[in-house]
């Protein structure tokens, strides 16, 4: 009987087991192979309590093995429990010392927690003790490269496979650091040589060509994909990554007709045919997206699935307006298995795809989140959703509350942590929010740059300056570990100009900056190309007689400069160039509004313009000279904003419409490619990056600047607060909100409204 026993457990068989294994303990109440194999097929059966019951029995049977508590841990584990599952491993260590394996888990655990030292003794520790055992080397490493010590891990690394030639994990391991430090191109050699050593695997060649499609090998990703389809077939994970790399080197139709191909060896493949819809999708083909997705679902007899497919159908169902539609199939769904997670998601969903500016679709959106937050407790996301809501509806002690119960209860969920900020902040109550800030910087240093700012626009509204000088400089190391190819030094010099700006000090900012430029071996930006006219500018004509030209400013597209950073850093930048048929922002408003001329831009370097300003100036009071325009009209959104602003000064427009402008170049909202390219190209000492500054310069600005900006977004009141807000030319309207996109608020045809209204005004 035992052996069906382990036959069962180890053909994951857990049901099965769990029949036999209670049949065994039936005529011996303390059998260890029944107890173990019951207690860990409750285990992975996710029925914890029944587990903790059996793997506490193993204990008190059986003091001296630790099975038991490493059931424990386990359980602990799955929960998500650091806390108890670090007491587990620490007491396992010191009632069974030669559990080797046991150190390796809680060294992970400690990097986890950031318990650095603590890490690198107890795998120091390790290797003393084992050291013909792989764990502490591995270990170890781990610590190092948690540390950052990049080549000493790598090292570690390199020595563990002389040590151990046949450990896997470990060739795997060098390779990654390796990409990490050295780039893909120099790793491929090493690709090479472990792929022949592991021929029986597929691991080293599927790190190899995801590693491909990092750097943006196409083509080598495609043909290491095709070398591994050569020996599994039909495996379906492999035949789409295969389908992408081919999306990009053949083309999206190529990449459909080769997972059709691949259909028909597997007819019945639900991913291939998602991988189908995606290519739809991905073309924006949103009529054939519904048709090929609704012809997917007819064979799907999964509620989960079918909610998951809809889900996926989302945006074609609202870009052909029929979200009423959408909305009843997720209704039919909860009503057909009410246990589905996806369907409640996709129910309270469709509200926001709605929104549009329509406060009452936020409070239905608000009570569905809700209410799918109470029906699954465990479900992070549901509860976080149903708190941004709150947030955005001004109910902030319920919010606040929310958020309070979420950190307690997920203690390791950044997310959790952010709104529990974000709380506070929105409160206004600016001691909390700092104590809240600077407890979440501790907690999870890497993640916070991401509300960094919100600290910044706390202090300043404490009015605690020498804190933000600090702040700043923790934020510029932050981004230094990220791999920021300048020196320390170089980062920190370099964002004192920055600080310098941020609490006013334009002539220290100045003369740091003049200072640095003697000092550091900076690039010249005059040299970069100059993108073609034709693919940064649309001139929209209406009308002959027009007296009014309505300039209108695009943000960034962050998408675009990342994913070439991450294929050549700053090597050819000129490849990032739009074309002239990609669009701009306000094209759809422009084209539709005929009593008005219209100039539209982009920055080809998505560098808040600061990029041969100069020739984006020309551009701009050449048309205004040909057109012999007497009104001028600036329009824009985020960076956009920051642009419209800039040129408002220095082209002497009369009015200025901007929607959360940034007002300090490369500071909120930046990238790791707008780092680097301000720190080589010394773009945050150019003139005209800080709109205060230009305002102070000409004692207020001269068109009249109408700024719309919600007053909880911290990152954005962080730009507004370095403005003069006195200034009688600056009209500035704070929306009880939290988003960045603000026209989401007061929907797209308000907004265009509020413009016309403005320019009508001015042409009174």
């Amino acid at each position: 009987m035992k052996i069906e026993l382990i036959n069962s457990y180890k053909q994951k068989k857990y049901v099965e087991a769990k029949y036999i294994a209670k049949k065994i303990l039936l005529t011996d109440a303390k059998d260890y192979e029944a107890l173990f194999y019951l207690a860990n097929s409750f285990l992975f059966t996710g029925e914890f309590k029944s587990a903790k019951d059996y793997f506490q029995l193993i204990i008190e049977y059986y003091p001296d093995k630790y099975q038991g508590y490493e059931g424990l841990y386990k359980i602990y584990k799955a929960n998500g429990d650091r806390y108890n599952e670090l007491i587990q491993l620490k007491k396992i260590l010191e009632n069974f010392p030669n559990v080797v394996h046991i150190y390796k888990e809680t060294t992970l655990l400690l990097l986890q927690e950031n318990l650095i030292n603590e890490a690198e003794n107890i795998s120091l520790e390790c290797i003393k003790k084992f050291p013909d055992s792989y764990h502490g080397y591995e270990s170890y490493a781990f610590v190092l490269e948690k540390k950052q010590e990049w080549e000493k891990a790598l090292e570690i690394w390199n020595n563990i496979i002389h040590k151990f030639p046949n450990f896997l994990a470990a060739h795997l391991n060098m390779l990654k650091l390796h990409v990490k430090i050295y780039g893909y191109e120099r790793t491929t050699s090493l690709f090479e040589s472990s792929s022949q050593k592991f021929k029986n695997t597929e691991k080293i060649d599927k790190l190899y060509a995801i590693e491909a499609e990092k750097a943006f090998k196409w083509n080598d990703a495609t043909e290491i994909w095709s070398r591994l389809l050569s020996q599994y077939p039909l495996n379906t994970f492999f035949i789409s990554r295969k389908a992408i790399a081919l999306r990009h080197v053949k083309g999206i139709i190529a990449s459909r007709e080769y997972l059709f191909s691949a259909l028909k060896d597997q007819p019945d493949n639900l991913v291939l045919k998602l991988n189908i819809l995606d290519t739809y999708l991905i073309e924006k083909k949103w009529e054939y997206s519904l048709l090929y997705g609704n012809d997917i679902i007819k064979n799907v007899q999964d509620t989960a699935q079918k909610s998951n497919i809809y889900f996926k159908l989302r945006i074609p169902y609202r870009e052909l307006k029929k979200l009423d539609e959408l909305e009843n199939i997720f209704l039919d769904l909860i009503k057909e298995n009410p246990s589905i997670y996806i369907s409640w998601k996709g129910y309270a969903t469709v509200p926001e795809l709605m929104l549009d500016g329509n406060e009452k679709l936020l409070k239905k959106a608000c009570h569905r989140w809700k209410r799918a937050s109470e029906k699954f407790p465990n479900i992070v996301e549901a509860k976080i959703k149903y708190g941004e809501i709150l947030l955005s509806m001004q109910q902030l002690d319920f919010a606040n509350q929310v958020f309070i119960e979420l950190k307690r209860d997920f203690p390791n969920n950044f997310y959790a942590w952010k709104g529990w900020c974000l709380a506070a902040h929105h409160m206004r109550n600016w001691v909390e929010a700092r104590k809240r800030l600077l407890e979440t910087r501790i907690k999870f240093p890497s993640q916070f740059n991401s509300i960094y700012y919100y600290l910044v626009n706390v202090l300043q509204n404490d009015n605690r300056l020498a804190e933000i000088e600090n702040s700043f400089i923790w934020h510029t190391k932050s981004l230094f570990k990220e791999n920021i190819k300048n020196s320390l030094n170089e980062c920190l010099e370099l964002s004192k100009i920055n600080i310098y700006r941020i609490i006013g000090n334009y002539k220290k900012a100045d003369e740091k900056a003049l200072e640095l430029l003697n000092v550091l071996p900076f690039k010249d930006p005059t040299t970069l190309p100059k993108p073609q006219k034709s693919n940064i500018s649309q001139y929209i004509e209406h009308s002959k007689n027009n007296e009014t030209l309505v300039i209108c400013f695009s943000g960034m597209d962050g998408k675009r400069t990342q994913n070439h950073y991450r294929n050549y850093g700053l090597q050819c930048i000129d490849k990032i160039a739009f074309n002239s048929s990609d669009t701009y922002n306000y094209q759809g408003f422009a084209n539709k509004t005929i009593k008005y001329n219209f100039l539209l831009l982009r920055d080809n370097y998505n560098s808040w313009y600061q990029i041969h300003t100069d020739y984006y100036r020309t551009i701009i009071e050449n048309y205004i000279k040909s057109g012999n325009y007497k009104k001028i009209v600036l329009v824009g959104a985020s960076s956009g904003g920051f642009a419209a602003m800039m040129y408002g000064q220095l082209v002497h427009a009369d009015i200025v419409y901007v929607q959360a402008p940034q007002t300090l170049a490369f500071t909120s909202y930046s990238t790791q490619f707008n780092k680097e390219l301000e720190l080589q190209y010394n773009l945050s000492s150019t003139a005209y990056t800080s709109i205060a500054k230009l305002q102070n310069q000409s004692n207020g600005f001269i068109p009249k600047v109408y700024v719309q900006v919600c007053e909880n977004n911290g990152i954005d009141m962080f730009s507004i607060n370095m403005l003069n807000t006195s200034d009688p030319n600056l009209f500035v309207h704070k929306y009880k909100n939290d988003t960045h996109s603000v026209h989401t608020i007061i929907g797209k045809s308000k907004m265009f409204q509020d413009i016309c209204s403005i320019i009508d005004d001015l042409q009174k």
